[in-house]
């Protein structure tokens, strides 16, 4: 017997596009990204279906809102083509084919069906003379390759300061199977990872890495990364905290000599908000060090 899907109905395939990013484009939440847990029949809807998702959206307890949207109310979020054209069914989703009078809504991108791509035509390049092959046979000899920089990425993790470390983050919903866990994550020159189980590592796209949200209140006795703010790229130990505004405000001293294990603090104590800063691994004899140099200094100020 089949196994039946939760709307009680009997179908003959696991549900289509689970995991898939995708963007809603009418309704309370246009505009709005979410992940595809399940897609159901309906029979109200004009396209046949229905899609859950989970909204991309943090709050206070850092869980996702669920909602149910037609199929008609999302696209993948670059080119705005429908899930069934960016991901078609396979033989054995027979149950989640749409209606047979169903035609994708118009909306205010311009909606291009995959249908309509044409390979342009290429007109045909002439031929170079003689003369002009002699003429720039130097080219390649004169052209350095090598001189041509990397682009510089921009995330906050590519700051130079920031190589050969690992920060304790969050990894964006849109990771198929890490998604809204915390990890640490180390940076080695261009290359992101970071630990599963069993010591096995894996490498991670930039573009899927967040800062805590909010930041785990322990950040306040580690070694913290300065990442936003007039301060990005420092190394800085918590001194002593206090709430202004509404805002938890650290009271912070820059770290000096960390990478020769000799850490000393370097400059006057500032203020940063606490949600620009992220966890820096350490080790336990590190971590016992830097905090007998922030009892000692709390000492010298008057804080002891």
């Amino acid at each position: 017997m089949l196994p039946l899907h939760s709307t009680g109905s009997m179908y003959s395939g696991p549900p289509p596009w689970t995991g898939l990013c995708v963007k809603i484009i009418t309704g309370r939440h246009k505009g709005q990204l979410g992940i595809v847990h399940d897609v159901n029949r309906s029979n109200t809807s004009s396209s046949g279906l229905t899609v859950t998702l989970a909204l991309i959206v943090y709050t206070p307890k850092q869980t996702n809102c669920v909602i149910t949207v037609d199929y008609n109310d999302v696209r993948e979020p670059e080119y705005w083509r429908t899930l069934i054209e960016m991901c078609p069914l396979k033989g054995n989703q027979s149950f989640f084919h749409l209606n047979s009078n169903y035609t994708p809504k118009q909306v205010e991108r311009e909606y291009v069906s995959l249908q309509r791509f044409d390979i342009p035509s290429c007109p045909t390049t002439p031929q170079p003379s003689l003369d002009t092959v002699r003429a720039e046979s130097n080219f390649w000899n004169t052209m350095n390759l090598s001189e041509s920089p990397e682009p510089e990425p921009s995330h906050w993790i590519f700051s130079p300061a920031f190589n050969g470390h690992s920060f304790f983050v969050s990894i964006a919903p849109a990771h198929p199977k890490f998604g809204g866990f915390g990890k640490y994550v180390t940076r080695n020159d261009h290359t992101l990872s970071f630990q599963k189980q069993g010591g096995h590592s894996e490498h991670i796209s930039a573009t899927l890495i967040q800062k805590p949200n909010p930041p785990p209140l322990r950040t306040t006795k580690h070694l913290l990364a300065v990442i936003e703010g007039d301060h990005v790229g420092q190394f800085v130990r918590c001194i002593y905290w206090k709430e202004i505004n509404s805002e938890e405000m650290l009271y912070i001293a820059s770290v000096a000599n960390l990478e020769m294990e000799n850490e000393t603090f370097n400059h006057d104590i500032f203020a940063v908000s606490r949600i620009k800063v992220v966890e820096v691994l350490e080790s336990s004899s590190a971590r016992n060090k830097g905090w007998q140099l922030c009892k000692a200094l709390r000492h010298k100020i008057g804080l002891a």
